[in-house]
C-alpha cells in the first residue's frame, strides 16, 4: 500500500470515529483544557481592553457635549461592550494556543501525564480531549472572524464610538476621491447623507496607448443596484480620432462639434453601491455575506481591497488555532523526554510564535498577490495538518517501541 493510501486510510478511520468517545480521563482533560483557555482569554481581553480604551474614554464620555449624564453612561457602556467583543475576537487565537500550552505544561508538572503513560494509555486516546477542543476551535474561530468582529467593528463605526467610530466618520465625510477602473479614472466627491451620494464627477477615459479619448463632467451621479451609473447634468468632450485622422497629425479637431450636453447620461462605467457603503473599510471587518457579494461584484475600483482573496482567507484562518495547538502538543511531547519540561515548554512557545507569524505572513502574501491564492492561502493549513499527522504517528511509534516487548 502506498504512503498516500496509508495516510488516506488513517484519516478515514479517524473520521468514522468522530466524534470521539470520552471516558472519565477524557472528560477531565476536556475541562482541563477549557479552564486554562478561558483563564488566558479573560486575562488577555481584560488587559488589552484596559489599554485600548484608556485614551478614548474621555472622548466617548463627552460625546457631542450636549448629552446628559445617563446618556454618557449608556454610550460609554456600549463602547466598552463592543470593544470587549472586538478585542476578544482578536486575542482568541493567541489565548487558545497559550491555554493549550499552559494546560499541557500543568498536566506534566502535576505528574498526571507520567501516570497516564505508566498505565499504558495510547497517545491518541490520551489526546482525545485535545483533538476535540482543536476541532471545536474551527467553528468558533470562523464565527468570531465572520460575525462577532464585523458586528463589533461596524457597531462602533456607525455609532461613532472611539477610534473606530471617529475614523469611520472622517472616512465617510464628504471628500474628493480618485478611483481607477481598468485604465480609466473617475474623480468625484462622495459623502454619506445618510446614504452615499456622489457629486462633482469627472470621468477620464483613456485609450490603451494612454491617450485621453473622452472627458465627462457632471453635477451628480446615481449608482443603480446592478452597478450601472447614471450622470445628471453631464457635459462630454470626445477627443478620439479615427484611424485615418490619427495618421494625419496636422488635422485640427473641431472641439465645438465634439461637445455634447445631457440632462441624464448612462455610462458604461459601473460603481457598485455596496462598495460605496464599505469604502475605506478593511476587508477583515466586513460581514461575511457582504464580503461575498463584494467578491462577486462588478464596479469595484482597482484600488479597493482584494475582497475575493479575503473571502478565502477568512475560511482558511479558521483552521489555524486548532492545527497549531495540535502541532505544539506533538512537539512538546517529543522534546519532553529528551530535554525536560522547561526546554520543551520554551520550544513549544517558540513554535507557536513562528506558527502565528507564518499565518500573518501568508495572509499578506495572498493579499499582495505574491503567490497564487491556492498556494498562499491553503498551503499553510495543509502543511500544519500534515505536520500534526506526522507528529502523532511519530509519538505512537515511539511509545510502542518503549512498551514492554515492543
Amino acid at each position: 500500500m502506498t504512503p498516500f493510501r496509508t495516510l488516506s486510510a488513517t484519516v478515514a478511520r479517524h473520521v468514522r470515529r468522530w466524534p470521539p468517545r470520552l471516558g472519565l480521563y477524557g472528560r477531565v482533560m476536556l475541562f482541563h483544557y477549557v479552564w486554562h483557555i478561558q483563564i488566558v482569554f479573560l486575562a488577555l481581553v481584560g488587559a488589552v481592553t484596559a489599554i485600548n480604551i484608556s485614551p478614548e474614554v474621555a472622548g466617548v464620555w463627552a460625546g457631542d457635549g450636549a448629552d446628559g449624564y445617563w446618556t454618557s453612561v449608556a454610550r460609554l457602556s456600549e463602547y466598552v461592550f463592543y470593544r470587549l467583543l472586538d478585542n476578544g475576537s482578536q486575542v482568541f487565537p493567541v489565548a487558545f494556543v497559550l491555554g493549550i500550552v499552559w494546560a499541557e505544561v500543568a498536566h506534566v508538572h502535576s505528574g498526571r501525564q507520567t501516570m497516564v503513560r505508566t498505565a499504558g494509555m495510547p497517545f491518541e486516546r490520551a489526546a482525545t480531549a485535545l483533538f476535540l477542543v482543536a476541532g471545536l476551535s474551527v467553528p468558533v474561530q470562523f464565527l468570531i472572524d465572520n460575525a462577532v468582529r464585523p458586528y463589533a467593528f461596524m457597531s462602533l463605526s456607525l455609532k461613532g464610538l472611539g477610534e473606530y467610530g471617529w475614523a469611520y466618520g472622517q472616512e465617510h465625510a464628504k471628500q474628493t476621491r480618485w478611483l481607477p477602473f481598468d485604465g480609466d479614472i473617475v474623480q468625484l466627491e462622495v459623502g454619506d447623507d445618510p446614504e452615499p451620494r456622489m457629486s462633482h464627477i469627472t470621468f477620464y477615459e483613456f485609450s490603451r496607448d494612454g491617450d485621453l479619448r473622452r472627458l465627462v463632467d457632471a453635477e451628480a451621479a446615481e449608482a443603480h443596484p446592478d452597478g450601472a451609473l447614471t450622470l445628471t447634468n453631464a457635459r462630454a468632450w470626445d477627443f478620439s480620432r479615427s484611424p485615418a485622422a490619427a495618421a494625419d497629425e496636422t488635422e485640427v479637431i473641431d472641439m465645438a462639434a465634439r461637445f455634447t450636453e445631457h440632462a441624464r447620461l448612462d455610462m458604461d462605467l459601473a460603481i457598485a453601491p455596496l462598495w460605496l457603503e464599505y469604502r475605506g473599510i478593511a476587508a477583515k471587518y466586513i460581514p461575511l455575506a457582504d464580503l461575498a457579494r463584494l467578491a462577486r461584484a462588478t464596479g469595484v475600483p482597482d484600488n479597493a481591497p482584494h475582497y475575493a482573496v479575503w473571502l478565502k482567507i477568512r475560511f482558511a484562518q479558521a483552521f489555524a488555532p486548532g492545527l497549531i495547538a495540535v502541532c505544539l502538543s506533538g512537539i512538546f511531547f517529543i522534546f519532553l523526554d529528551r530535554f525536560g519540561l522547561r526546554i520543551a515548554a520554551a520550544i513549544m512557545l517558540l513554535a507557536g510564535y513562528l506558527g502565528f507569524t507564518a499565518v500573518r505572513v501568508m495572509a499578506v502574501v495572498a493579499d499582495h498577490g505574491v503567490l497564487p491564492d491556492l498556494i498562499a492561502i491553503w498551503s499553510l493549513p495543509a502543511l500544519l495538518a500534515i505536520a500534526a499527522i506526522l507528529l502523532i504517528r511519530f509519538i505512537r511509534r515511539r511509545d510502542r517501541y518503549y512498551e514492554p516487548g515492543g
